[in-house]
C-alpha cells in the first residue's frame, strides 16, 4: 500500500506540536511494515530540501485556503503512477479538503487532532485566526468527503459526532508511541525539593494559569516548578507574563523556571530531571506530552473529562483532577509530593502501561483500516 500523509506540521525546526509528532511516528512505523509512505508537509520555508519520502508544501500559514490549494497542487504534481493509494490528512484547517473533492482523488481519511470549530467553542467563541470561518468550512468539507474518520480518544470521537452531526462515530485508534521513547524510570531522588514540570505551549487552554494560581495561593510545600514551552497570547497579553504575574505571591520555598520551547533532546533531559509532570489542560485530545512523560517513567498529574481519561490510570500511573480547579490541583500536588516512593512507583507503572501504545502494536490497526477503503486491491 502507498500511504500519503498530509500534515500542517512536520518539521521540528518550525512551530508545531502533536500533529507533527504523530505523523513522524506513524510514517516511520508504516514504512517499517513494508509500505510506501509519501508525506506532504506544510512549511513556510521556500527552497527547503526534501528528505526521502517527504514533499515540502510551501504555503503561507495565515492563508488556509491557499494552503489547501498548495496541498492539492502538490498531489496533482505527482505522476499518476506515483500517487498514493489512500491519504490520511489532519483535520486541522482542512489541508486535504480540495484533494478530497478532486475528480480521481484516492480515498481521503481524516485523522482527528482538534477541530478548530471545537477549539473556538471551548474557548468561548473568541477569534483565533484571521480566517477562522474559512478554516472551519475547509474542515467540514474535508470531513464530508472523507472515506473514513479516526480519532485517538473516545472523548474527541464523541465531540466530533455532536460537532458535525455524524451518522456514526469515528473509529478510535490511539496515538502511537515510538519504541525508543521507552526508557527505565530513574531511581527516586533523595536530595533537594521535588521538581515539577509543565511542558507544552504556554497557552490558556493548557491550564497554565490554573497551575500558577494553585501554586501561588493554595500550595505551601517547597518545590521547583519549571514551565517549558513557546508563548502565546490571551486577551491581548503574553500567557507567560500572565503566569509570572500570578506566581509573584507564591510561597518563598517555591522556585520557578521558565524555558522556551526546547529541542527534543533538551526536552527529554528536562523530563528526566523532574519528579512529576503536571498537565492541567482545560481539555485535550490524546496529548503527546502525557505519552512522552510516561514513556520516560514519569507519573502525570492531569485533568479529567477529556483525552487524558484514555491514558492515565488514576492512582496507578498518575492522577486526574477537575479542570479549572486550582484548589483541587493544589491538594493533588501536595498529596503526590508527600510520598516520593509513591511517585517513583507510579512512574515505573506509567512506563509499563504506555508500552501498550508502542507504534509496532498500534499502527498495524491503522493500516488495516486504510486498506479497507483503498479502491483497488493492494498487494
Amino acid at each position: 500500500m502507498h500511504l500519503g500523509l498530509m500534515t500542517p506540521e512536520w518539521f521540528e525546526d518550525e512551530p508545531g506540536g502533536g500533529i507533527g509528532t504523530y505523523c513522524r511516528v506513524t510514517a516511520a512505523a508504516v514504512a517499517a511494515l513494508g509500505h510506501r509512505v509519501t508525506v506532504f508537509a506544510a512549511t513556510a520555508r521556500d527552497g527547503r530540501a526534501a528528505d526521502a519520502g517527504v514533499r515540502p508544501v510551501v504555503c503561507d500559514p495565515a492563508d488556509a485556503f491557499g494552503c489547501a490549494q498548495a496541498f492539492r497542487d502538490a498531489w496533482l504534481d505527482l505522476p499518476a503512477a506515483d500517487r498514493p493509494d489512500v491519504i490520511e490528512a489532519a483535520d486541522y484547517c482542512g489541508v486535504a479538503a480540495l484533494v478530497a473533492e478532486s475528480p480521481g482523488a484516492p480515498p481521503v481519511t481524516t485523522r482527528l487532532h482538534l477541530p478548530l470549530e471545537l477549539l473556538i467553542r471551548r474557548n468561548g467563541g473568541g477569534r483565533i485566526y484571521r480566517d477562522d470561518q474559512r478554516r472551519m468550512d475547509l474542515e467540514r468539507r474535508q470531513v464530508r468527503h472523507s472515506a473514513q474518520l479516526t480519532s485517538p480518544s473516545r472523548w474527541l470521537a464523541r465531540e466530533a459526532v455532536a460537532l458535525w452531526d455524524l451518522p456514526e462515530p469515528p473509529v478510535v485508534i490511539p496515538n502511537p508511541v515510538a519504541a525508543d521513547w521507552l526508557v527505565p524510570a530513574p531511581a527516586a531522588r533523595r536530595d533537594g525539593p521535588p521538581r515539577l514540570l509543565y511542558f507544552g505551549r504556554m497557552e490558556h487552554r493548557k491550564g497554565v494559569l490554573t497551575l500558577a494560581e494553585a501554586v501561588a495561593r493554595h500550595f505551601a510545600a517547597p518545590a521547583e516548578l519549571t514551565f517549558a514551552g513557546g508563548d502565546t497570547r490571551w486577551q491581548g497579553r503574553s500567557v507567560t507574563d500572565l503566569v509570572r504575574d500570578r506566581l509573584q505571591d507564591r510561597p518563598a520555598g517555591v522556585d520557578c523556571r521558565f524555558l522556551p520551547a526546547q529541542p527534543p533532546a533538551a526536552m527529554r533531559a528536562e523530563i528526566d530531571r523532574c519528579d512529576l509532570v503536571v498537565l492541567p489542560s482545560r481539555y485535550e485530545n490524546f496529548p503527546y506530552t502525557c505519552l512522552e512523560a510516561m514513556a520516560r517513567g514519569k507519573p502525570v498529574l492531569a485533568t479529567a473529562g477529556s483525552g487524558f481519561d484514555d491514558i492515565v490510570r488514576p492512582g496507578r500511573t498518575g492522577w486526574l483532577v477537575p479542570p479549572d480547579d486550582p484548589d483541587a490541583l493544589a491538594d493533588a500536588l501536595a498529596a503526590c509530593l508527600a510520598d516520593p516512593e509513591r511517585l517513583a512507583l507510579a512512574g515505573r507503572e506509567a512506563r509499563r502501561d504506555v508500552a501498550r501504545l508502542v507504534a509496532g502494536q498500534v499502527v498495524p490497526t491503522l493500516v488495516a483500516r486504510y486498506r479497507m477503503v483503498v479502491k483497488e486491491p493492494v498487494g
